[in-house]
């Protein structure tokens, strides 16, 4: 009984090492833009390139909109922000040969939240109908996120000297394409890495018209800031 039990296993064996591989699928992100260029990912991670994945549950970008126009004491400054940042970065050794493609989906914007507007010292106060309000002109009026689903972002070193990198940032938003150079602080972490960083953007320069009231005596400023934490795991 026992040497019949040691031939089963040694063809389980056999047989398993003998099977064929199974190739690896495409690195694929929830709801990612059709264009997202998973491909490029998945070949890397076939070639043993360290591949690292965006942890939306660690990572946050911050959009901070300001009020403007001769009545700009009736209305609110605003904290927008994304919790669902996702995307895909190649960190070589190379820092020339580093990359990251990362995506924005706008329609989970949220706005106005209470630990945001603390941490940012807002001073007024919107109601929670004043929020639901701008959120709304935010996404249908200004963002148009039914044409305009997302925004993506390329990313590409211009220095390697860490902590702190210079990257060109390719930002696609309602079919413009505008390129940035942006200050970004890298921490090299156990199988993680963190990015940090802030710069400015005019909603015009994407094609996109500030929400504004009364003949523009109440409008959102064109310049708006962003700062972001991110947090990549490998893969």
């Amino acid at each position: 009984m026992r040497t019949s039990l040691a031939l089963a296993g040694l063809m389980l064996l056999s047989l398993a090492g003998c099977a064929p591989q199974v190739e690896r699928g495409p690195l694929t992100l929830p709801n990612q833009p059709s264009d997202f260029p998973s491909e490029l990912y998945r070949a890397a991670a076939q070639r043993g390139q360290p591949v690292y994945r965006l942890d939306a549950s660690r990572s946050i970008a911050v959009i901070r909109v300001y009020r403007g126009g001769r009545m700009a004491k009736l209305g609110h400054d605003h904290v927008v922000a994304s919790h669902q940042v996702q995307g895909l970065i190649l960190w070589q050794s190379d820092w020339r040969a580093r990359r990251a493609d990362l995506f924005v989906p706008l329609a989970a914007l949220t706005v106005d939240e209470a630990e945001l507007r603390r941490q940012y010292s807002l001073t007024t106060q919107p109601s929670e109908r004043d929020i639901e309000g701008t959120r709304n002109n935010m996404l249908n009026k200004t963002l148009r996120v039914n044409d305009n689903p997302f925004v993506t972002l390329q990313l590409q070193p211009l220095s390697g000297a860490l902590p702190q990198m210079s990257v060109q940032v390719e930002i696609s938003l309602n079919g413009v394409t505008r390129r940035k150079q942006v200050e970004v602080k890298v921490e090299e972490l156990q199988g993680a890495l963190g990015f940090s960083g802030a710069f400015k953007l005019k909603q015009t320069e994407f094609g996109l018209e500030p929400y504004s009231l009364l003949g523009g005596l109440l409008r959102v400023e064109d310049e708006v800031d962003i700062d972001f934490d991110l947090t990549a795991v490998r893969l």
